[in-house]
């Protein structure tokens, strides 16, 4: 019996040996996350490296805790072999038995959308062997940081324009300053709402408009198009805009525009008192005449109840005007006509700016020269 015991005791001595060099031969390795577009796939974004010169085998836990300690998500892998050298995790995605979802509102949004919400996470690592013991363990923060994806803005849904030359506008992902931030617009010919063949247009602008040159394959007179905005920083995907379309009537104008080897640039302008301005981003300095009536076309995507706006002098951008005219909002597109003649508050060829902070603190600039009319 006491030779017996002798041996268990041997054998425990040995296996936690060898746990010890298994865990001491073990190196977790996470590689660089998205930071503002975190999926599934990411769970799986490190390398295990077993530095021995020998398989080992284990079982992967991976655990998502939000602020340090709210567990969010579990998964683990039926057996794995880990063999010498570098073992990227993409590897061992497919070996995924076991997941499992907190009852926290923030597990629920990963569950339903495949998308961590903005916040702070710390993503870990487990290896278990087949032992049961612990072979090596690591974390990583992850910060995921809050966007919101380009807004197509003009052409309108469904609009049918009267040139074969439109400017393409949307409103820039938020919020600014994303490093390396670009955008890919892709347009395409439709007819009975199908997409004809392969992209007409697929190019990338780190602006936020695109005007149409004869640089470009032609649009045609009596033609439909759907166009799309896909936004990246770098190599990070950051999200896509809805799908519009619109058409061309026929005897449209094809109005002469810059090629691609012209100067040309990326803000709208205008002087015809019957256009609409687009309200999409920071535009002050635009060229835009107020005739009486101030006509924009603004998306309110925060759903705001009426329009949160101030005017001021353009060089008294601290001093906002009073009793400017209430004007209510519907949800997505409203084209507006503010009246400013009638408040008797506006100086003929007078520059003014027009400042817009939405619900969701997006501001939007316009500045104007008023004519009374």
């Amino acid at each position: 019996m006491k030779n017996m015991n002798r041996i268990r005791q041997i054998s425990l001595t040995i296996l936690c040996l060898l746990s010890i060099v298994h865990a001491q031969n073990i190196q977790i390795v996470f590689h660089s996350f998205n930071p503002y577009f975190f999926t599934n796939d990411q769970l799986w974004n490190y390398s295990i490296v077993n530095m021995s010169t020998s398989s080992v085998s284990a079982q992967i836990e991976l655990a998502v805790y939000k602020e340090g300690s709210i567990l969010i998500y579990q998964a683990k892998t039926s057996p794995i072999k880990l063999l010498p050298g570098e073992n990227p995790g993409q590897l061992f995605s497919a070996k995924a038995i076991q997941s499992n979802y907190s009852s926290d509102a923030s597990a629920t949004f990963y569950k339903n959308t495949g998308l961590l919400a903005a916040g702070n996470y710390s993503f870990c690592i487990g290896l278990q062997s087949a032992q049961n013991s612990n072979i090596g363990y690591s974390c990583q923060e992850i910060n995921v940081n809050a966007i919101t994806p380009p807004i197509l803005t003009n052409p309108y849904n469904k609009e049918e324009i009267s040139t074969t030359m439109p400017l393409l506008n949307w409103i820039p992902v938020m919020p600014q300053g994303i490093p390396e931030l670009k955008y890919l617009l892709q347009l395409w010919e439709i007819k009975s709402s199908v997409i004809v063949g392969e992209p007409l247009v697929a190019l990338k602008t780190t602006g936020n408009s695109l005007q149409y040159n004869a640089g470009l394959p032609p649009l045609k007179e009596g033609s439909q198009y759907r166009w799309q905005v896909t936004a990246f920083a770098g190599n990070y995907y950051l999200g896509k805009s809805q799908i519009w379309d619109f058409s061309i009537n026929q005897n449209s104008p094809s109005s002469p525009s810059p090629g691609p080897d012209e100067d040309s640039t990326d803000e709208t302008t205008s002087t015809d008192t019957d256009s609409y301005r687009i309200i999409g981003d920071e535009t002050v300095g635009a060229d835009y005449v107020a005739n009486g009536y101030l006509k924009i076309a603004y998306n309110n995507v925060a759903n705001d109840t009426t329009l949160p706006y101030k005017i001021s002098l353009a060089d008294n951008p601290d001093v906002f005007l009073s009793n400017l005219p209430v004007q209510t909002l519907s949800n997505g597109i409203n084209r507006i006509n503010l009246n400013l003649a009638v408040t008797n508050l506006f100086e003929n060829n007078e520059t003014y700016t027009l400042e817009i902070e939405d619900g969701n603190g997006r501001g939007y600039y316009l500045d104007f020269l008023y004519i009374n009319p």
